[in-house]
């Protein structure tokens, strides 16, 4: 029985977000016995898993206020994920902070170091949780997932974690990114993209480097003029 936190994937479409429901939906479509919960704690929004998770993955909502439930788990580890979803054998967060449990093993993603060497340009719960804290949950933790080698030997260096506690899991790609045809005339007018484009998706902030991607794009465009950039994403930090 695997529980899953499923939070980062209920508002915005975030990478994290994204990695929890393509995790959930891959484990999923594994012919196996095994049990997967996606865990939510509010109390305003509803957990809806979407349709492609819908009778595959058992969806827990507990009534319970998050920014209550992340102090006490963050900085006590309590109460345990079992007090809702009963015995569980692997409780996995998405993020670098600990899912409390009380038998299971506990399983925490890592997916850069960049809020350790630039506190200065993150906010909310990463700079106010996940800076003071991770050191601990990784301490704690029985294993880490990470995405790249890069960042595994970043996980070595700045937080003193054994390298044979860390596993490297690359991201998959979606199915919908294929090869495919680009939009018509009227498309692109209804979206104001121009006839040719490179493509930035993600989140504007510095840690996105998007200062290297100007620079790079200034020197692509020198030789190929008429080339636009176009960003796809909310603005953030200091944008």
């Amino acid at each position: 029985h695997v529980c899953i936190d499923y939070r980062p994937a209920l508002h915005e479409a975030t990478g994290v977000g994204t990695y929890v429901r393509g995790l959930l939906r891959g484990l999923a479509e594994i012919p196996s016995d095994d049990r997967y919960t996606a865990f939510s704690a509010s109390l305003r929004h509803q957990l809806r898993l979407p349709a492609d998770l819908s009778g595959r993955v058992e969806p827990l909502d507990v009534r319970f206020p998050v920014r209550v439930l992340d102090w006490l788990w963050h900085r006590h580890a309590w109460p345990p994920v079992e007090l809702w979803s009963g015995p569980v054998d692997v409780a996995h967060s998405p993020s670098p902070m600990l899912l409390p449990a009380r038998r299971a093993r506990r399983l925490i993603t890592i997916h850069d170091c960049y809020f350790l060497r630039h506190p200065e340009d993150v906010e909310g719960p990463v700079r106010r949780d996940y800076v003071p804290l991770v050191a601990r949950a990784a301490a704690r933790a029985d294993a880490i997932l990470t995405v790249s080698d890069t960042t595994r030997d970043e996980i070595v260096e700045l937080l003193a974690v054994d390298p044979g506690r860390i596993h490297v899991t690359p991201l998959a790609v979606e199915p919908e990114f294929r090869p495919a045809e680009p939009p018509g005339e009227k498309e692109r007018a209804a979206l104001g993209v121009p006839p040719r484009y490179l493509l930035f998706v993600g989140r504007r902030e510095p840690r996105k480097g998007l200062d290297t991607l100007l620079s790079a794009f200034a020197e692509v465009v020198a030789e190929e003029p008429g080339l636009e950039l176009v960003l796809v994403g909310p603005g953030g930090l200091r944008w």
